[in-house]
Order: structure tokens, then C-alpha cells, then sequence
């Protein structure tokens, strides 16, 4: 028969066959073949924990862990992914709570444990755990991601119908012609374009439902009647895309019909004749806004100048 030491842990006061006789709990011996209770003073540190002092156990800081009892200092998260690896609080218990402390303008991902980008309209710019980026301030946006300031929160959120290029900080209508559906998006550098053979009456356009037929030269589109309509007298339309409405002649010009597409100057002229040449139905149709019927039929025999006019005016 042979004897054997008692294992850490154990110890035997006499002689004789007995078996060995365990320490109390969370205490322990120091080595093989205690003899005496006594010698059961060191302390049994858990997971998580290390044993600082004969009789006192100090949780493992962060960035440290420990996965084994009773040992005498704790393990060392080291580097991750290029990142200083660190936990989320004190006594972590396996390598598996340790992450990377991610750099400014990049977040945890803690299922993947690894650093992502913040996604614009975001920013970081701290090293650290945080799982979330900060937003930006309302109305306002990045232009790219992993941004690492709310200096670079410097970019305009453009609303439907409106586009930023990209490194411009301010938004822009879509042309006629164009249109934007999207709002509050990443980032819309263009508008989208209108089918083939139709445009629209207003820049900011939201919808395709906004593109309507390219009108020939001297009509509009008129939304009401759902197709082209001509110019009245003192409208005029060039042939194109653009503008896509009748737009009022200028001080001094009208037209000689509907449907024009230019304007023609107005001049004082004593001439019967000459006068003759513009009826008074045409006259009273050009300068009803400005003048009576009355004023209207004296120009049959003297053409007045025309008082001036809001050159902004359209007709549709």
C-alpha cells in the first residue's frame, strides 16, 4: 500500500489510514501534504476574482478577466482587431468579454465584436465601448461615415424635391424636369429626370406624378383642362422644355395672336393705318389689366406705351 500526499485544498492531522480532510469553503492550502487546519488560510478567489493577499480576493479591473479559481492575478485582454482590448466592467470572467475599445468615428458592433463605421448623420469622437454613435443636431447631417465631430454635422438634411451635391452643404430644387421623392436620406446628389417628352411646371418636383407632356412652342400644359392649351394674346411660349408656361410679354411688347412664341414691340404711331392694323378686341384683350374698354378703343387712333409689368408673371 502506498501513501500519497493530500492534494491542495486537503489536509490530515494524524497518523492512520483516514482520508484527507477538505478545507473549508473559499479557503485553501498552499501546497500538497497539509498537515493541520491551519494551514487552510489561503483564500479560494471565484471567477473573475484574484487572490491579492493570503486571505483577501480583488475583483480583476477592467480589462482584465479571469476564468480560473483561486489564481493569484488576472489575464490581460490584449489587442483586438488592432484595437487596446478592454470589458465593461470589473471581475469579467472570460476572453469573451473582452472587446475593442473602438477609435473616434467607429462603433461596437458586441455580436460581431468588431468596429464599424458610424453611418452618416452620425459621429463619434471618443475612443471607447459605445455601441451607439451620437446623432446629429435635428435638420443637419454628415456627408460620409465615420465622421469623428459634430463639426462635421455641417451638411443640410434636404427635404423631397431638393438634392445636395456631394461636399455642398446646402440643398437645391430639383430643375423643371426633375424630380426627388426621397427625404431626410443619406445623402441625394441628383435629381431623377422626368420620362422622355415631359417635364415639369415647377422646380422641387416630389413625384413622377408631377412630369407632364413638353408642350410645343406657344401652348402650355394646362393642369385643369389636362392638356396643351395655347397662349392668349400677350403670352408667349419659345419652343422647348423650358419654361414649361406662357410667360407675360414684356413692358412695350405683346403678341399679334394666341399660341405665340414671340413678342412684338408696341409703338406710338398717328397713323390711322397703322393703327388699323390692331383690332379693338385685340387691344381690349392686351391691356384689359391696364387700361378701360374705353382707353382701349382710343388706341385704335393712338397707341399708348404700356405701363410696366411684373415680369415674374405666368399664365398656366
Amino acid at each position: 500500500m502506498t501513501c500519497l500526499p493530500c492534494p491542495v485544498g486537503t489536509y490530515k492531522t494524524g497518523r492512520g489510514n483516514q482520508e484527507c480532510t477538505p478545507c473549508a469553503e473559499n479557503v485553501t492550502t498552499e501546497s500538497v501534504a497539509s498537515k493541520m487546519e491551519s494551514d487552510c488560510y489561503l483564500m479560494t478567489c471565484p471567477l473573475g476574482y484574484f487572490r491579492s493577499s493570503p486571505r483577501f480576493c480583488s475583483a480583476c479591473a477592467v480589462g482584465e478577466y479571469q476564468d480560473v479559481a483561486g489564481l493569484t492575478s488576472c489575464k490581460s485582454c490584449g489587442t483586438i482587431d488592432g484595437f487596446e482590448g478592454s470589458t465593461f466592467g470589473s471581475a469579467s470572467i472570460a476572453e469573451t468579454d473582452c472587446f475593442p475599445k473602438c477609435g473616434q468615428g467607429l462603433y461596437l458592433n458586441e455580436t460581431e465584436r468588431t468596429c464599424n463605421s458610424c453611418p452618416i448623420g452620425q459621429f463619434k469622437d471618443a475612443v471607447s465601448l459605445a455601441t451607439l454613435c451620437n446623432p446629429c443636431p435635428s435638420g443637419l447631417t454628415t456627408n460620409q461615415e465615420g465622421a469623428t465631430s459634430l463639426k462635421d454635422c455641417s451638411f443640410s438634411i434636404c427635404p423631397s424635391g431638393s438634392f445636395r451635391a456631394a461636399n455642398e452643404r446646402d440643398c437645391t430644387e430639383c430643375d423643371y424636369g426633375y424630380y426627388q421623392p426621397l427625404s431626410n436620406a443619406n445623402i441625394v446628389t441628383s435629381c431623377i429626370p422626368c420620362p422622355n417628352g415631359r417635364t415639369t411646371l415647377n422646380k422641387g418636383a416630389t413625384s413622377q406624378d408631377f412630369c407632364v407632356p413638353v408642350c410645343p412652342g406657344g401652348s402650355a400644359y394646362n393642369v385643369a383642362a389636362g392638356d396643351c392649351v395655347e397662349c392668349t394674346i400677350g403670352y408667349y411660349r419659345p419652343a422647348g422644355i423650358n419654361p414649361p408656361w406662357c410667360s407675360l410679354c414684356p413692358s412695350g411688347t405683346t403678341t399679334i395672336s394666341t399660341g405665340s412664341t414671340s413678342c412684338v414691340a408696341i409703338t406710338v404711331n398717328t397713323s390711322f393705318a397703322a393703327a388699323a392694323l390692331y383690332t379693338a378686341a385685340f387691344l381690349t384683350a392686351t391691356f384689359s389689366a391696364k387700361y378701360t374698354r374705353a382707353e382701349a378703343d382710343d388706341l385704335l387712333h393712338l397707341c399708348r406705351p404700356l405701363g410696366s409689368h411684373d415680369d415674374s408673371s405666368r399664365q398656366n
